[in-house]
């Protein structure tokens, strides 16, 4: 039987899902490449295109992504003056349903490209500013205008959001990158020294200063290759810095080398705040034997870290900012067809909604994690505790669950050793969340298998475990699950399991601000178990 070909509406459902689909996750192929790929193929065109403005030059501009004649092509650069692009900049939407050659007789391009019809939409930043354009071109005249418009209108503001977000990126590699490049080959020494009075991150010249491997400087206590004599004054002079009695200290201090020799150096140190990391000293030393002041490169690696640290933090901003607006306008819309509020709406829109839907909570969930996460790192949540019953917390959880255990097959198991009304101080959402955050993840790593979670208790101590026989994983891998955003790099886990990497680090700390513990053991191959005791 032949395929029915898709009528316009199924063909805007595509590109909904489509757009939906990539707003909460980085796809596997780059998002341009599909994006004109889709558009090409859903209006059968010959030509759709992505461009970006060079910021440099108006009148220039360069396909990021070319879809020609079936294919994904090379990438072009092209003068705007005299095009059917030019025409785009500017405006909402520019259409040329037919004889565009004509109305373009400069557009070289046009000819070689047998161009009959043309539609084009401009891209805006978040500033209101031009960024860059979508547009189809065929050889043949335009019949679905009005598709094409709709569409196009469609993905513009997801597009431009992609092309905004590539460029933060980029200015964010940069500047990481003009740091590193400052940092390692600056005239002083630099070094990183954590609140405890670790050594984490030393540059060349550090090392060759102290006469020391860079390598092992890292993770050293500053104190062990400090002069007995010193080590009192530049204790006490990190302490000044961290109680906030001076913003910077000045020191002559002795080292100690590896093969016995002292050098003497002047030590400069600041204290270096971080708003969404921990805090650390940054030390620079410079031999006083060979005293040259070098004031130009000093400036360069403090601003260095000043921009990188900024150009994160904006990065990050923008990119909530851009997840969140998006989020609010889905949840919203697929909520009100949900219950339709505006009519019955047709069969054909049941499983569309509630794809959008879910995508809308799976990263509703995300920034909540990670508002989680920020708010514990910078000590601002509170737990709101008082007399619970653990098992009930549980029962709810596990029912919360169930649907997702099913889909996996998994059976979940529940080993109950608490006395009937046995009652803990905790905060009822929180212990809550640690309970679905260890199951979650214990049925998203069995499938086909058995999940048991255990309440037990030691005096008036309470001890929650969740054990799966799933794939688990090796010990030196235990410490990656527990860092936030880190993934386990193993073929077998990485192409399956998809993650923010979230839920075991903020699970724990959530377990530590009850005052409690929680500890994993797990086998590759045979599973895991997470015990935490409240």
């Amino acid at each position: 039987m032949p395929i029915k070909p898709k009528d316009n509406h199924s063909k805007i459902d595509d590109t909904l899902y489509f757009i939906a689909q990539r707003g909460w996750k980085k796809s596997t192929d780059d998002f341009f490449v599909a994006l004109v790929t889709h558009l090409a193929e859903s209006l059968n065109v010959a030509y759709a295109f992505v461009d970006k403005f060079d910021p440099l030059d108006n009148n220039s501009v360069q396909t990021i992504s070319l879809y020609a004649q079936g294919k994904i092509t090379e990438n072009v650069t092209y003068s705007l003056k005299g095009t059917p692009c030019e025409n785009v900049i500017g405006k909402t939407l520019c259409c040329y349903t037919e004889q565009v050659q004509k109305i373009f007789p400069k557009d070289e391009l046009l000819v070689t490209m047998m161009a009959e019809s043309y539609v084009g939409i401009p891209l805006w930043d978040s500033k209101g500013e031009a960024i860059g354009l979508i547009a189809l071109m065929d050889d043949k005249p335009l019949v679905e205008t009005k598709l094409a418009e709709t569409l196009l209108q469609i993905v513009a503001v997801r597009a431009a959001a992609e092309l905004e977000n590539q460029a933060a990126e980029n200015e964010l590699h940069a500047s990481e990158e003009r740091f590193k490049r400052t940092f390692e080959h600056a005239g002083v020494g630099i070094a990183h020294i954590s609140l405890d009075g670790n050594i984490l991150l030393v540059n060349n010249r550090f090392s060759s200063i102290i006469g020391r491997d860079k390598d092992v400087l890292a993770t050293t206590p500053i104190s062990s290759i400090t002069h007995p004599s010193d080590r009192d004054k530049n204790k006490n002079n990190l302490n000044k810095l961290t109680s906030n009695t001076q913003e910077i200290s000045i020191e002559d201090l002795r080292y100690l080398c590896e093969d016995g020799n002292i050098v003497w150096v002047t030590q400069t140190t600041v204290l270096n705040r971080e708003e969404s990391a921990q805090d650390y000293f940054i030390a620079i030393i410079e031999d006083i034997g060979e005293r040259k002041i070098n004031e130009n490169q000093l400036i360069q690696a403090k601003k260095a870290a000043e921009e990188a640290s900024k150009a994160k933090t904006s990065f990050l901003q923008n990119m909530s900012h851009e997840i969140r607006t998006p989020l609010n306008a889905i949840i919203g819309f697929t909520e009100a067809m949900s219950m339709e509020i505006l009519g019955k709406e047709p069969m054909l829109y049941r499983d569309y909604v509630q794809h959008i839907h879910q995508s809308g909570e799976h990263l509703l969930e995300l920034i909540n994690d990670m508002l989680d996460l920020s708010k514990i790192d910078a000590g601002l949540l509170t737990l709101d505790l008082s007399d619970g019953d653990p098992l009930n917390l549980v029962n709810e959880a596990v029912n919360m669950m169930s649907k997702i255990a099913v889909l996996n097959t998994v059976s979940v198991v529940q080993d109950i050793n608490i006395p009937e009304h046995f009652l803990i101080q905790l905060d009822k959402h929180r212990f809550r969340q640690i309970v679905i955050n260890l199951l979650g993840n214990a049925i998203k790593f069995s499938e086909g298998k058995e999940v048991t979670i255990q309440l037990d208790h030691q005096e008036k101590n309470l001890i929650l475990r969740v054990i799966d026989q799933g794939i688990g994983m090796a010990s030196e891998d235990i410490p990656i699950a527990l860092t936030p955003f880190a993934q386990i790099e193993r073929d077998h886990m990485s192409k399956r399991y998809e993650g923010s990497g979230l839920g075991l680090p903020i699970t724990k700390q959530l377990v530590e601000l009850h005052g409690g513990k929680m500890s994993i053991e797990s086998e590759l191959g045979k599973g895991t178990t997470v015990t935490a005791i409240f």
